[in-house]
């Protein structure tokens, strides 16, 4: 019995061994596919260096904040504004780098809403509180009013808003830089209300709420929810006027012997914020540090590197500033790999100094 089922099984190899042979090989090339396939990947992502803008940054705004805290973010007009306000502008690059767009395109969901705060929280306004005020944003085209519109009131907590949230539609085009902008504008009589003229009592202080999100969230893990608070303030007799620059990781913000050494970095995130228009300069040691090649070129300034021979070496970067346009710049700075004598984060902001000048009316 043994011997017979022997033989039935020699003769069914002996007659399709080949057969046999190619299913064997044609599984062991997909199991060597499938390790090669992972061990690519790991090696692949492990190896990639995050450009400018990268890590959800490619989705930004002027006046919105990334990240899942909803915070104030002050809005400054003038007492004579006739349509006191400005543009809350969403990009699909990290601001102030157009050079270098989400090469998706991105939808999200724009939703804003009313609020006052009530002495605990921020909630939404009703028309006792909102009074004849209101605040009107105007996006895509159609206009939405927040607050007392002609003889009615809309966009509050009305039963078909979700806690008082308005919904809209967004996208920005990819592979393109490409910008939404929404017209915010403050009725005159709240700018009133933040000067001596203010009625005594003053009325509660009313903020638009604005987020704007990209969906299907699992479509763009890359990228942040964006979102602010309004907060209307009057600029005093002469407007603030200036930019300034600074490292912005955690550990650069403090020069203690607690924080980590700058040595433990191969690159550090550089910003620069400010209110006006002008000029700003920036220098940098360039024997011990690099700015992002893909910074200088896409900010359309003037490079000037270091002379040859300078004892020391000082490359400069000059370019025009807006804050009307664009209040903030992110890039980075990194090493180059000479010996570096920086042995704390107050030395290393040594290494790079800025100047800034006001464009002046002629």
């Amino acid at each position: 019995m043994k011997d017979s089922v022997k033989t039935r099984m020699f003769d069914f190899v002996k007659k399709y061994w080949i057969s046999l042979w190619i299913l064997i090989m044609a599984f062991s090339l997909v199991s060597v596919g499938v390790v090669y396939a992972s061990y690519n990947k790991t090696s692949t992502a492990k190896s990639v260096v995050a450009r400018v803008g990268a890590l959800g940054k490619h989705f930004s705004s002027n006046y919105l904040q990334r990240g899942s805290a909803m915070m104030e973010v002050p809005i400054y007009v003038n007492e004579a504004d006739t349509e006191p306000g400005d543009y809350v502008r969403i990009f699909n690059f990290a601001q102030g780098n157009p050079g270098d767009p989400y090469q998706r395109q991105i939808t999200y969901e724009l939703k804003m809403r009313l609020v006052y705060y009530d002495g605990t929280d921020y909630v939404n306004a009703t028309e006792a509180i909102v009074g004849d005020r209101y605040i009107s944003a105007e996006f895509n085209g159609a206009k939405y009013t927040f607050g007392k519109n002609g003889a009615t009131y809309s966009n509050l907590s009305a039963p078909d808003l979700t806690e008082g949230w308005l919904s809209l539609s967004g996208s920005l085009a990819g592979n393109t830089a490409s910008t939404d902008s929404i017209k915010v504008t403050y009725s005159a009589n709240q700018v009133t209300e933040l000067t001596d003229a203010s009625p005594d009592p003053a009325p509660a202080k009313l903020y638009l709420e604005i987020t704007a999100e990209p969906t299907p969230a699992n479509s763009f893990l890359d990228l942040e929810k964006l979102q602010g608070r309004l907060d209307l303030r009057l600029n005093g007799a002469v407007v603030p006027v200036t930019w300034k620059g600074y490292f912005n990781d955690d550990g650069a913000k403090s020069a203690s012997a607690g924080t980590t050494l700058p040595s433990s970095y191969e690159g550090f995130n550089y910003v620069m914020e400010g209110v006006g228009e002008g000029s700003f300069t920036l220098s940098w040691n360039s024997e011990y540090l690099e700015l992002n090649q893909n910074f200088i070129s896409s900010i359309g300034g003037t490079y000037t590197p270091a002379a040859e021979g300078a004892a020391v070496k000082s490359d400069t970067l000059v370019f025009t500033v807006n804050s009307n346009n664009i209040s903030r710049y992110d890039t980075q700075f990194y090493r180059t790999g000479a010996s570096d004598p920086a042995a704390t984060w107050g030395e290393l902001k040594g290494y790079v100094t800025y100047t800034f000048v006001e464009t002046t009316s002629p």
